[in-house]
């Protein structure tokens, strides 16, 4: 071998070990995001990953998982978006949204969503997971094993199709509601397992052969209850006074009292005359109010600091009444 033709093998030799040792060992994609934010399993009303309810304020969870989470637009339901907190936007596998509905509470997000992505023939995963065991992907069935009795969910079909209406006393509670996907290939779904108003036990055969599957949960950290009781008087009529106590509302006009009914304070609305299901439901806070011939149901707005609104459903069309704190 020549002199010049050894030297430069040996340039070569020397360059290639230089690159080689620029490029530095392969590193595992978990290695650039912080070990405390890789906790993925949650306990519905206590902890979701390493966020507590202690700490959970828009800001705190931002600050937690720094380059990992960013302020996005998600959808809430009905036609309408609103900016969350997004954990691990750019994966599939570890996104999730924390909604906040500042109005209710500052401190805690109103709902922490994580939802998969379904294709045909495709499984869904998710990295997050219960404690006892429920993910994106299980199956109606599992959750029942899990849940230990049947539970009702909602029909199919529209905004809030799927989702759980009532656990009927098992070991899930308010405040945790995943929502379902049927998966059957090469069927149409069955009339009777669709539409707004239809109930459906999760053990109906008609409902298991079409292979129901969690598609998005919805959980929360617990919610700081909105603060209702007192005498508040109308903006948009200064007459018209009520005065919320723990089991009855009293209405009063020009300071006289007119009315009296019995009333009740339901976390989750799980309700008749409050029609909701499941994540809409479990989400919010009612007032039931029980008068002489019908049952009346107030969804809580805006309960904070000395401004109360609600809304009573079953009154399309009517505007939402504003009140006042009286001293």
């Amino acid at each position: 071998m020549s002199t010049p033709r050894f030297i430069l093998l040996i340039a070569l030799a020397t360059a290639f070990a230089a690159c080689k040792n620029a490029e530095g060992p392969v590193v595992d994609a978990n290695s650039a995001v912080p070990a405390r934010i890789l906790d993925f399993t949650f306990e519905p009303g206590k902890r979701f990953g390493p966020i507590v309810s202690d700490s959970a304020s828009r800001s705190q969870v931002l600050a937690l998982y720094g380059d990992s989470a960013v302020l996005g637009t998600i959808f809430i339901g009905e036609g309408y978006e609103e900016e969350a907190v997004i954990l691990f936007p750019d994966n599939p596998r570890r996104r999730a949204e924390l909604y906040y509905n500042e109005s209710y509470d500052t401190l805690r997000p109103s709902f922490i969503r994580i939802t998969g992505n379904y294709e045909e023939g495709e499984e869904m995963r998710s990295d997050w997971t219960s404690t006892n065991g429920l993910s994106i992907g299980t199956s109606i069935g599992e959750v029942e094993k899990i849940n230990g009795q049947p539970f009702t969910i909602s029909g199919f079909g529209w905004d809030y199709g799927g989702q759980v209406v009532n656990w009927n006393g098992g070991a899930f509670a308010a405040g945790f509601s995943p929502s379902f996907l049927l998966t059957a290939e090469g069927e149409e779904t069955p009339m009777e397992l669709l539409g707004d108003g239809t109930e459906l036990k999760s053990d109906d055969p008609t409902l298991r052969k079409a292979r129901p599957v969690v598609i998005s949960i919805s959980t929360d950290l617990g919610r700081t209850p909105p603060n209702y009781l007192g005498r508040w008087r109308s903006v948009a009529d200064p007459e018209e006074e009520l005065e919320f106590q723990p089991t009855q509302v009293l209405y009063y006009r020009a300071g006289s009292l007119t009315l009296s009914n019995k009333l009740e304070f339901l976390p989750g609305c799980q309700e008749t005359a409050c029609g909701f299901s499941g994540a809409g439901g479990t989400n919010e806070f009612c007032l039931i109010e029980k008068g002489e011939f019908d049952v009346q149901c107030h969804v809580i707005i805006r309960a904070f600091n000395d401004t109360l609104q609600y809304f009573t459903m079953g009154l399309d069309g009517e505007e939402i009444p504003t009140f006042v704190r009286q001293k």
